[in-house]
């Protein structure tokens, strides 16, 4: 899975990494011409890791930059229906120039993530969509959908 995201991400969704430093350090690490990985990424080749940290090479969407490895975090659970081993990502840097880039047509494969506090209200994503049409469009752009989790 390819996952194209800002710094910030790693801190909301509390991604630890593998050396124990934290979230922050995987923010830190994600930077233009890096990527951040899952610690499953690659097992076949690199069961225990070692190497993987610091390897580069091309991903077939852009193959006249060389991005090199600079984080792995510890495994992700993307579904309660699929062991935690079945699904690889890997991370990369989407800056707001990049985004501001983005083709309209593309804009639908896009997905804003928002992590609320505890003990926010029942009724925040119901809350959102109604002031949705009136605060969040921006353009062609609206929040289609709220997906809780």
């Amino acid at each position: 899975m390819f996952r194209c995201c800002t710094p910030d991400f790693f801190n909301v969704f509390q991604y630890e990494n593998v050396d124990g430093s934290g979230s922050q350090s995987l923010a830190d690490a994600l930077k233009a011409n890096t990527i951040i990985v899952g610690s499953n990424f690659w097992q076949e080749y690199y069961p225990d890791r070692k190497g993987l940290k610091g390897l580069s090479f091309y991903i077939n969407i852009d193959s006249t930059t060389v991005y090199t490895v600079n984080a792995i975090t510890k495994p992700v659970r993307y579904s309660d229906f699929r062991p935690i081993t079945y699904r690889t990502y890997f991370a990369f840097l989407m800056d707001e120039k990049d985004i501001i880039e983005v083709p309209s047509s593309n804009l639908s494969l896009f997905e804003v993530c928002i992590r609320v506090h505890p003990g926010t209200s029942p009724d925040f994503a119901e809350q959102l969509m109604k002031d949705s049409p009136r605060l969040y469009n921006v353009g062609n752009c609206y929040i289609q959908k709220i997906q809780p989790f």
